[in-house]
Formats: structure tokens, C-alpha cells, sequence
């Protein structure tokens, strides 16, 4: 049996007042493009010897994902580059978003992996709640309904695999909570963090970290 405690830090819990910026749904509904992600995961066991990491940068044209694990000391790296073919965020005055991030990725040789991921869900404001430091509309909660990914793999242009995985999700199971760094007429600036530390009977933890910034401009 494990004991298992919880230090949760969820977006607004890791980013002072001085960074956080009103807004309101004039504002944040619109097309936009993102011009920049970045986004970092890691995952640690304590006592174990074991860890590893995730980093996803992501810029108007080109991206770069990196894994690195750590297993008692061997340490494997692996680096992908590639292009981005569109990388769009829809959030519109319904209370309704979408998104699609197409990414080509450089398989070596005459090889190419291509992976289209679209997202819908329904969006938010968070309320302000009695002992919060925060303001009306400073906090936005995305709700992620149904996720499609679809992987095609290329061999000198020609198709030779594809996969297609299609999720769906009850309201409330998979949600996600930014804070409004920056908010423009034409540019929205997002930022979310997530903390979970599990802490073991014998005294070890799992602990996982993710982070997410996000730059987006009017289409």
C-alpha cells in the first residue's frame, strides 16, 4: 500500500501577480496563430536512479523535440527537428475552441513522419475565489472534449503507414488552466504549470512537472 500526497502548482500558483494581465472575451476570442510553444515535461522516481524529460519547442516554421532519459546513470538522448506546417488556435465567443498542429518531422535519408493533432473543447474564464490573489478573468480554463492524432509515415513521398487514434473526453476529465501573461488587441500570451509529487510508503517519489508557454497572434 502506498501513501500518496499531493503538491499540486496549477498555473496560477507558479506565476506571480506582477505577470498576470485582465482580459476579456472580446479579447481572447479570435483565430488565432501560434507563434510560439514551448512546452517541458519530466518525470522523476526518488530513490529509484530513474528519470526523464521532454522538451517541445515549437516557432512560427520550425520545431524541436528532445527526450532524454536516465536510467541509473545511462543516459539516452534523442533529438527531432522538422516544419510546421500550421499550427492554429481557434477560441470563439460561444465558449467553444479548436485547435491544429500539423508537424512534418526529418526521419533521415528520404524518410519523413507527419503528425496532425486537432483539438476541441469548450473554454472558460476562471471565477476569482475568496483567498485567490487573483482578478476577474485572469485565468482561463480550457476543457478538452475530443483529441485526433493522425501519424502518416513517407518514404521518398510515398505513403507507406498511417495510424489514427481518436480520444473523447467527459467535461471536466482532461483540463487545462492558463494564466494570461499578456493580453493585446492581436496577441495573447499564455502560460500554465503542473505539479505532482506522489510519495510512496517507503519513503520514495514520483514526481512530474509540466509546463506550458504559449505565444498567440491574430491571424
Amino acid at each position: 500500500m502506498r501513501k500518496i500526497t499531493y503538491a499540486l502548482s496549477i498555473a496560477f500558483l507558479a506565476v506571480g501577480m506582477a505577470s498576470c494581465a485582465k482580459s476579456t472575451n472580446r479579447k481572447v476570442s479570435n483565430e488565432w496563430k501560434v507563434v510560439s510553444y514551448l512546452k517541458t515535461e519530466s518525470y522523476q522516481v526518488t530513490g529509484a536512479g530513474y528519470s526523464n524529460s521532454t522538451t517541445t519547442n515549437i516557432q512560427e516554421t520550425s520545431f524541436t523535440q528532445q527526450f532524454v532519459s536516465n536510467d541509473d546513470g545511462m543516459v539516452v538522448t534523442t533529438n527531432y527537428q522538422g516544419t510546421v506546417n500550421a499550427h492554429m488556435f481557434s477560441i470563439k465567443k460561444d465558449g467553444t475552441w479548436s485547435m491544429i498542429r500539423d508537424l512534418t518531422s526529418d526521419t533521415g535519408g528520404n524518410s519523413e513522419q507527419k503528425n496532425v493533432t486537432e483539438q476541441t473543447g469548450t473554454w472558460t474564464f476562471v471565477g476569482k475565489t475568496k483567498g485567490d490573489e487573483f482578478k476577474k478573468n485572469e485565468r482561463i480554463l480550457f476543457n478538452t472534449l475530443t483529441e485526433k492524432l493522425t501519424s502518416t509515415q513517407s518514404n521518398n513521398s510515398t505513403v507507406v503507414s498511417q495510424f489514427i487514434t481518436n480520444k473523447t473526453y467527459l467535461a471536466g476529465e482532461n483540463v487545462q488552466i492558463f494564466t494570461i501573461k499578456e493580453s493585446k488587441k492581436k496577441e495573447l500570451q499564455l502560460e500554465s504549470v503542473n505539479d505532482v509529487s506522489i510519495t510512496m510508503d517507503n519513503g520514495s517519489s514520483n514526481i512530474n512537472n509540466e509546463s506550458v508557454s504559449m505565444t498567440l497572434q491574430e491571424k
